[in-house]
Order: structure tokens, then C-alpha cells, then sequence
């Protein structure tokens, strides 16, 4: 996967209406598979999944649609789908506000032998809320605002090279990010105040501190 998007994976499990039951990150999914966890609100069920390509600015780079069967004690069931690859190799898929992203799904699959694992909709709002959710689960994906200069230009060609589009995104999509940069702002914000009382602490502490050594 390209380090310029630096894509993490996440993982949303949904129900047959398309609604989201469960997302995590990869990181966590790791955990079920090693046992650490379960997924018991999944278990014994067949349930449409999709993995996602995130990138640093919480933008859902691509989707790989496929189903995941868990077992009764709410561990999922190995299956031998290359994820990494279909997220590359994948097709044009929707623009769920930030340009097309890849889609590996049912209807095309990179790798014919895996089709029948796959599934496909047509319901774009299914797939925005998607994008909704990472935006406002910073939980998910730390949200990166700046990039070295110097990160970009070592950077391999990314495979997945769609530049965000802001001119075409919804403005649904626009209110979402606008809101999540405004909380992020509010954050920083915090912590700037945060910093400067700290500041005025210790200058007051070592204002003390000279005070008792011009007193000797």
C-alpha cells in the first residue's frame, strides 16, 4: 500500500438493510482473529462486509465489499481473500464526496475465483455513510493535517492516485468535514490553553525561586 496515502484498514460489518452494526479498525479485528475478542452480536451469521482503504485526512480511499461468515461463539471464519490486493486492484468505484474511489466487488472482481465471496449495491447513501462514520470516529483514523514535504517526495506512486476532489464533494460531505475540522480546531484550542497556563505556572515558579536567591 502506498506510503504517500498511508491507508489504514478499518472494517465495517453491516446489516441486510446495509446499516452498520459493527466498525473497527484492522488493529482490532486482529485481536478477534488471534481469540482475544469476539464478535457476539455477529455470531452465527453471515454478514456483509467492507474493508476499507482510509488515508491520513479520514478519506475513504477505496472498499473492498465481501461477506464474512462467524461462528457461533462469534469468531470469524478463515477465508483466503487477498483484501490488500483487491483494495489496489479494484475498479472505479462511487465518489462519496472526495473524488471515485477503487471497488472490489461482486460485480467486478480483480480476482474471478473470489467473485462468489463478494457482494454489490447500488445504494450510494449505504456506502457515504460509510465515509460519515470515519469522519466522525476519530477513534478510527487519527486525522493527519500535515505532511512533510520531504515524505511526499520519496514516496513511491501510489496505486490508488485519486486526487480528493472538493469541487465535486456533496454538501453533506462538506458539512461533516467542516464539523470535524472545527472539533479538531476546538482541540487545539484546548490545548493551547492547556500549555499556556502551564507556561504561567512555571514562570511564576521560577519567579519565586529568583526572589529566594537575591533574598540570601
Amino acid at each position: 500500500m502506498s506510503d504517500t496515502l498511508d491507508l489504514q484498514a478499518v472494517l465495517f460489518f453491516l446489516a441486510d438493510d446495509l446499516s452498520i452494526d459493527v466498525v473497527m479498525p484492522w488493529s482490532e479485528f486482529e485481536a478477534v482473529q488471534m481469540g482475544a475478542a469476539s464478535l457476539s452480536t455477529l455470531a452465527g451469521r453471515t454478514v456483509k462486509t467492507a474493508y476499507a482503504g482510509v488515508d491520513g485526512e479520514r478519506v475513504i480511499r477505496g472498499l473492498v465489499l465481501f461477506e464474512m461468515v462467524i461462528d457461533t461463539a462469534g469468531q470469524p471464519v478463515a477465508n483466503n481473500l487477498p483484501l490488500r490486493h483487491l483494495l489496489t486492484s479494484g475498479g472505479p468505484g462511487p465518489d462519496l464526496g472526495h473524488g471515485p474511489i477503487h471497488l472490489a466487488s461482486r460485480f467486478q472482481c480483480p480476482v474471478p475465483w473470489h467473485q462468489r465471496q463478494m457482494w454489490h449495491t447500488d445504494d450510494l447513501a449505504a456506502l457515504q455513510r460509510l465515509q460519515y462514520t470515519v469522519f466522525h470516529n476519530a477513534g478510527l483514523i487519527p486525522r493527519r493535517l500535515v505532511v512533510a514535504a520531504s515524505e511526499v517526495a520519496m514516496a513511491a506512486p501510489s496505486e490508488l492516485d485519486f486526487t480528493p476532489s472538493r469541487s465535486t464533494a456533496g454538501p453533506d460531505s462538506l458539512r461533516v468535514e467542516l464539523q470535524a475540522l472545527r472539533d479538531e480546531l476546538r482541540q487545539s484550542n484546548d490545548e493551547v490553553e492547556r500549555l499556556r497556563a502551564a507556561l504561567a505556572h512555571e514562570q511564576d515558579r521560577n519567579r519565586r525561586l529568583q526572589d529566594r536567591l537575591l533574598g540570601l
